[in-house]
């Protein structure tokens, strides 16, 4: 596998249509996606003079496939005269690389067709991402068959972060402040019921898919193979901010419930942002709307953590409806922020039996269920295959982009979701039966729900493993404390990470995450933590570490002492190898790096 990287100028923020190029000649106007280099529009993901930024040229016997020079292009696309090309959408080599569309056709799906825009409800409206919108609402009808209406020339209907970037309130592109009416989105919300969006002020609400709703139909121009440009929400000028190896959206997305969050964000190649990557990015300087933002992670089976902060003050732990980081139910309506890898990931290098790459999210998942294991030994099983015990919130992404043969078993997950009285800690877990983009993610009590949780310390239960891409041009790290551990997971081209060595001084939560991340790398997280230790981490020294998972007023921490390869993560009363404690104490910690693009 290589590695897909665009300059990052060209990642936060592809041209807008009509607007100045982001290349070297700030007086030519280029269209969406393109540079403007020495007086030209060029594709920077294609072109091999121009591969990825302005004169960077590919060597001899070099194509130029998504932004970088390899000797071969992605396995998605074709290398016809010399450069790589997307046959499902090239112009000059639609299907194959003879075949060139005539004058008045668009590519579209590998076939030269009638362009889509011909079948907009005029006059059609662009907006600054490229996308052509009907300049009219059309008459309201079921999902369904709005669904049909706009597939039917090509076109689709908009995604909600779409129509609020859309809104009068926001770029005022399309929407005026009389458009009040709910639109159909492409979002789903739970099984019976559809993300609706306002271009009045870009506002999501949920309206049953059966109810007739008016609705806009969009022609989009093809997206990047990654986590940029007009897949982000922000301004057309930079949509995407940095952070570390990531793309954030620069802006909040609207309030949707966490399955609408989970879906908008997996179809835009991303994932809704964890705690750890929110406060990371208050500390590398993105603005933040001083709204409570829904994160990946869960709190307890029944809440989902959140995190906020203001403007470009780094985020402090401060808990409650007041402070810094709080907890809502799942199906509350929630802003966030969408994250994925400043590179076009591919897929894991390995061929693993029985698994499924859904192109949509870039992560490999197991496509059946593991035997019932106790739930350590879930975590060895997956780091022997070259992967993890997935997070319920990746199963769930995969279950919205193909993930199938549900067996109505509760799956362990990674995710530890607080404790009963009794003081046993709790995992979330998740079920299903059948692959559904409509898969609610929220706990509905009784045995059938499709979240809930099992007791880590007593029960087996079945698990499958996630196995993230790869960045081969991965460069270890050198400021470990005390040297670095290397942990390798199986597989003929292993995931690596490495580890401190020896404890970091003591330092608040927010502080570690800020530290770790100015080294490159992570505070490491429970899941990281217990991999290592039964991997054979050094230097336990019985006190307990900061790991980066927070929910309500705590965070967690994990200890073991010297090498603990029997490690088992469970909450057994005082002096246990994990418990929570307060995010404002000063706690040792550990950092993490990793190759895997996560």
């Amino acid at each position: 596998m290589r590695r897909w990287l665009v300059d990052v100028a060209f990642l936060l923020g592809l041209t807008a249509c009509g607007s100045v190029g982001t290349g070297t000649d700030a007086g030519v106007s280029c269209a969406v996606g393109e540079l403007s280099c020495g007086g030209a529009c060029v594709d920077p993901l294609s072109d091999n003079a121009h591969c990825g930024a302005c004169d960077r040229g590919c060597a001899t016997g070099e194509v130029c496939g998504n932004g970088t020079c390899g000797t071969s292009c992605p396995v998605e696309q074709l290398e016809c005269g010399g450069s790589c090309v997307d046959p499902q959408t090239d112009f000059e080599h639609c299907g194959d690389c003879e075949t060139a569309c005539e004058a008045g056709e668009e590519c579209r799906g590998g076939t030269c067709e009638v362009p889509c825009a011909d079948g907009l409800v005029a006059p059609a409206t662009e907006d600054s991402f490229g996308l052509v919108w009907d300049g009219l609402e059309r008459t309201a009808t079921t999902l369904a068959q709005a669904t049909v209406d706009c597939e039917s020339f090509g076109g689709r209907l908009p995604t909600a972060t779409e129509v609020h970037r859309a809104s009068a309130q926001q770029s005022g592109d399309v929407g005026e402040t009389f458009d009040t009416a709910p639109l159909w989105t492409q979002v789903p919300a739970d099984e019976l019921t559809q993300v609706a969006s306002r271009l009045s002020d870009g506002a999501a609400s949920e309206v049953a898919a059966s109810a007739a709703t008016a609705y806009r139909c969009v022609c989009a121009p093809p997206g990047p193979p990654l986590f940029s440009g007009q897949r982000c929400s922000g301004p057309a000028s930079a949509p995407c901010v940095a952070v570390g190896e990531r793309n954030m959206d620069a802006r909040d997305r609207p309030a949707m419930r966490h399955s609408s969050a989970l879906w908008e964000c997996a179809h835009d190649l991303g994932h809704v942002a964890d705690p750890t990557t929110l406060i990371e990015a208050s500390y590398a300087g993105v603005t933040g709307s001083n709204a409570f933002l829904q994160t990946s992670d869960r709190w307890r089976y029944d809440l989902v953590t959140t995190v906020r902060w203001s403007g470009t003050t780094p985020w402090t732990a401060t808990y409650g409806a007041g402070g810094t980081h709080f907890y809502v139910a799942p199906s509350t309506a929630m802003p966030f922020r969408c994250v994925g890898p400043r590179t076009a990931v591919g897929v894991h290098p390995n061929s693993i039996a029985g698994t499924l790459a859904p192109e949509i999210t870039g992560y490999t998942l197991d496509d059946s269920d593991r035997a019932a294991v106790p739930w350590v030994m879930a975590h060895d099983a997956c780091t022997a295959a070259g992967g993890h015990l997935a997070r319920s919130a990746e199963l769930v992404e995969g279950l919205y982009a193909g993930l199938g043969n549900g067996s109505g078993t509760n799956l362990w997950t990674s995710d530890s979701c607080g404790y009963q009285s009794d003081a046993n800690f709790r995992v979330a877990t998740v079920r299903w039966v059948a692959r559904s983009e409509r898969f609610p993610y929220v706990y509905a009590g009784g045995a059938t729900s499709p979240i809930t949780w099992e007791y880590k310390h007593t029960n087996d239960s079945p698990y499958r493993c996630v196995y993230y891409p790869l960045d081969a041009e991965y460069v270890a790290p050198t400021t470990c404390a005390g040297g670095c551990f290397e942990l390798t997971l199986g597989g003929a081209t292993p995931a690596r990470a490495w580890f401190d060595t020896l404890d970091r001084p003591a330092a608040t939560f927010a502080a570690a995450i800020a530290a770790c991340a100015a080294e490159g790398g992570h505070l490491a997280s429970e899941r990281d933590l217990t991999e290592a230790i039964r991997g054979g981490l050094p230097n336990g020294t019985n006190s307990y570490v900061w790991a980066a998972d927070i929910g309500q007023a705590l965070s967690m921490v994990v200890k073991w002492t010297a090498v603990e390869p029997g490690f088992t993560d469970l909450y057994l009363g005082t002096g246990s190898p994990m418990t929570w404690d307060y995010p404002t104490m000063s706690r040792p910690y550990r950092c993490a790096w990793t190759n895997e693009l996560r």
